[in-house]
């Protein structure tokens, strides 16, 4: 019997039409509908028109036709164009912005763009007129933006509506996030793109057709158009911060330079970050109108005039920077230059590094004095934001957030350096900005040096590298695949992995489990592998070999054994060690392992292993029984001997489960006392046979690990609570028997497991009904004064006299959230 107070709303019935309109009445047993479900996309984008402030920038394009944009009418920002002038494949033309395709003498297809680029905004309201041409020119047109930090990245490929084959888009990056088909009829219409925090709303004609969130790509934001082999036209382009916006455009970088300092004054110590400046004796570098000012030596000489800071290391790196030309002194021979190194172990300190050259009309990446790549979207008169972002052996370089090159080159992998160069001319820096790429650590890490920062472990097997952006997006902090292959293979999906900003397993050691017995691996071969994967900033767990046992004298324990030692003796990072163990590994048997693994992951295959879902407790109960047998305790703390218990639910195509199976099997483990939980496999989830599955594992991830309700801080760091006590009153009170691997006894449990915790001023439980019949109980232990809300539910409960009644469907999970 659901209800709420709807008193004085003049509506009666069951239930409130506006709930969030009524202040709760809380009686015993009264539930309130949708007053704490996570706000919905449109909810967050939605906004008063009257609370909308004046345009930051606003062009109605009126004015004389012809090749030169210009700045915008409000703002007076400038419109920067992907081709010169002269082209006129970018133009005004009956008070509106035309922009057409461009078919290169090559054949290519270029896109065209237009962009506000020195326009930072945060939580932008874009509103904006389009027409499009006509079906044999209807390929892609639309917005492009990007958004500010949300979690500590300045610089994205951002976000991009378009208009292609009738079909409305949205995209992060390259990820579809939704699309929507529309009756394209070639005519003007008006289009409002609404972005609050991660929350995307488009709409048109003032119908909302897309409302999303997603948060893979913020940064410092731009707004701009583009076109693919399409005509058409923009039109009254404005740009508002939303009124109730919270993200903060002008987020600080480990090391940001704004040069806005006392002209000719010595550039000294870094604005952030603290490093200092260092410049050669080969030419001039000053500050000048808030700038700084690069005049390179002549061509007579050896060209280069170098500056840079002097203690920047990094293993990866985002580098951000704006620069334009000193007109009167660059020519067709001038080149203001960019030159990094990352740090790796094995590096040379002076190796040649590499250089990313801009000229007039060219942009080249070189590695020593080889080119490696180029683009025509190099250094003029107008500024540009350029960024570089450097992860393992790939190098990626946007103008104006826009990907111009894309190489993966390891010719030279250094101690660090970064700094700027000049050649021949003379040229403007400004917002020169540089951060470490490395991703939140994930648990367990070194409990005195990161106490309470790490993120859940949510680890998805056998992820393909196009799936990767897919699954961060669904809560993997880690990410797994198999390797048969050669090292450079396993660093490369390492590599895969940091583009997405996610942590990967390292694998190491011979392979494979069918191997019987297994090779045993080679130290110097195992400690170059260590060296170089340890060196990428989001190396995660590294991965034994699957199944090794403990009762092959001399082979798979000595390699366990050895892969241990290795790890904590070649490692500088100290990650933990990872290794899978099979369904049937007894306690006794995790025993002898324990020692040489710090997360110890154990399969929990409910329908491979032909057992009632209530086995799933038992799997968690028997890993922390089989840690503690070994003399080890359950933590973070692995370095000082603690072990981390994992439950890797199954998800197979041959043995499929549904939904609720799978999100029953999470939570059941977590309640059981797991610490981390994986999937196997992403694979196999992928095939319709088992995307039922798929969608309870990724609806359990995201509850633990994404948003502001994410229950992954208080099941990792909380404070035990067990003052609560239940009583089964209606259905079965015990599960079915069943007979665990290594018993000869069948057992049950009681219906119920659960596990609570305070953090942070809340107490947070998990309750979980593993009998596969419906069931009602009797909670005891509840304060008459604090509402209990099931923030993943929309609900929010009262107790009478410290007691609470609720019913449980078959394999059903309620998690119950007080503020203390």
């Amino acid at each position: 019997d659901v209800f709420c107070d709807c008193t004085n709303t003049g509506y009666t019935g069951d239930f409130c039409e506006n709930p969030e309109t009524i202040p709760l009445v809380c009686t015993p047993g009264m539930v309130d509908l949708g007053l704490d479900a996570e706000p919905s996309a449109e909810e967050l984008c939605a906004l008063d028109e009257n609370d909308l402030g004046a345009y930051l920038s606003y062009d109605s394009f009126t004015r004389s036709s012809g090749n030169n944009i210009g700045n915008a009418e409000v703002g007076g920002f400038a419109w920067n164009e992907s081709n010169p002038e002269d082209t006129q494949y970018i133009r005004l033309t009956g008070d509106a912005l035309y922009m057409h395709y461009f078919a290169g003498d090559d054949g290519s297809q270029p896109n065209q763009w237009v962009s506000l680029s020195q326009l930072k905004v945060a939580d932008p309201v874009i509103d904006f007129r389009m027409r499009t041409h006509s079906e044999n020119y209807d390929t892609l047109m639309g917005v492009s933006y990007r958004l500010p930090k949300q979690d500590g990245a300045r610089k994205s490929s951002g976000y991009h509506l378009y208009l292609e084959n009738g079909a409305l888009t949205l995209y992060a990056g390259r990820v579809v996030l939704d699309t929507v088909s529309i009756n394209d009829d070639h005519d003007w219409h008006n289009y409002r793109v609404v972005t609050m925090g991660d929350a995307h709303c488009v709409y048109m004609d003032d119908a909302l057709l897309i409302a999303t969130r997603n948060n893979i790509y913020p940064r410092s934001g731009y707004v701009g158009f583009t076109s693919f082999y399409s005509i058409g036209w923009i039109d009254d382009v404005g740009v508002a911060e939303h009124p109730q916006g919270t993200s903060d455009p002008a987020a600080p970088f480990d090391v940001f330079e704004h040069f806005e300092r006392s002209d000719a004054q010595a550039l000294g110590v870094s604005a952030t970050g603290q490093d200092f400046w260092l410049s050669s004796a080969s030419g001039e570098t000053d500050l000048s109108n808030d700038m700084l000012l690069m005049n390179g030596a002549s061509s007579s000489s050896p060209g280069l005039l170098s500056m840079g800071l002097q203690s920047y290391r990094a293993a990866a790196m985002e580098i951000s920077f704006r620069a334009q030309t000193l007109v009167e002194n660059f020519s067709s021979n001038s080149f203001l230059g960019l030159s990094y190194r990352t740090s790796t172990p094995l590096s040379a300190v002076e190796a040649a590094g590499y250089h990313l050259w801009l000229g007039e009309g060219v942009l080249e990446l070189r590695a020593g004095q080889t080119v490696i790549a180029t683009s025509t979207e190099g250094i003029e008169r107008v500024p540009h934001d350029f960024q570089v972002m450097v992860v393992g052996h790939s190098h990626k370089v946007f103008r104006d957030g826009i990907l111009v090159l894309d190489v993966v080159d390891d010719t030279y992998s250094a101690s660090g350096a970064l700094g700027f160069f000049m050649q021949d001319g003379a040229a403007y820096v400004d917002d020169f900005g540089v951060r470490t790429l490395d991703p939140d650590p994930v648990y367990p890490v070194m409990a005195s040096e990161f106490p309470g920062v790490s993120r859940f472990p949510v680890l998805f097997y056998s992820v393909s590298h196009e799936r990767i952006p897919e699954v961060v997006a669904q809560g993997a902090t880690l990410v797994h695949r198999y390797s048969h292959l050669e090292n450079q293979e396993r660093e490369k999906f390492i590599e895969e992995a940091a583009l997405s900003k996610v942590r990967a397993l390292g694998t190491i050691g011979s392979y494979h489990v069918t191997d019987n017995p297994p090779p045993i691996s080679v130290e110097s071969e195992v400690k170059t592998v260590i060296e170089r994967m340890s060196a990428a900033p989001n190396m995660g767990w590294w991965n034994y070999p699957e199944e090794l046992k403990s009762w092959y004298t001399n082979t798979e324990l000595l390699e366990m054994q050895n892969l241990f030692n290795w790890t904590r003796e070649h490692d500088p990072q100290q990650s933990p060690t990872f290794m899978y163990n099979p369904n049937h590994r007894t306690a006794a048997g995790l025993a002898e392992i324990v020692p040489y693994m710090d997360v110890i992951g154990k399969g929990a295959y409910v329908s491979y292993a032909d057992q009632p879902r209530a086995w799933v407790r038992h799997q968690i109960e028997s890993t922390i029984e089989g840690i503690e047998l070994a003399g080890h305790q359950v933590g973070p703390d692995y370095l000082a001997g603690e072990r981390v218990p994992m439950l890797i639910a199954g998800v197979w195509h041959l043995h499929p489960a549904s939904a609720q199976e799978i999100y029953h099997d999470v939570y059941s483990g977590i309640a059981s006392g797991a610490k981390a939980i994986a999937l196997y496999s992403h694979l196999h989830a992928l095939k319709e046979e088992a995307s039922d599955g798929l969608d309870g594992f990724v609806k359990a991830a995201g509850e633990i690990g994404l948003g502001e309700s994410r229950l992954g801080p208080a099941i990792l760091y909380g404070s035990p609570y067990q003052d609560i006590s239940f009583e089964i009153i209606e259905g079965p009170l015990n599960t079915v028997d069943f007979t665990p691997y290594g018993y000869t006894q069948p057992m049950s449990y009681a219906c119920l497991n659960w596990r609570a915790w305070d953090y942070e001023g809340a107490r947070t439980i998990i309750a979980v009904n593993s009998c596969e019949e419906e069931i009602a109980l009797r909670f005891s232990g509840f304060d008459d004064e604090k509402e209990i809300h099931l923030p993943f539910e929309g609900r929010r409960l009262c107790s009478e006299n410290g007691q609470l009644e609720e019913g449980f469907e078959a394999l059903g999970v309620h998690i119950y959230q007080i503020e203390l």
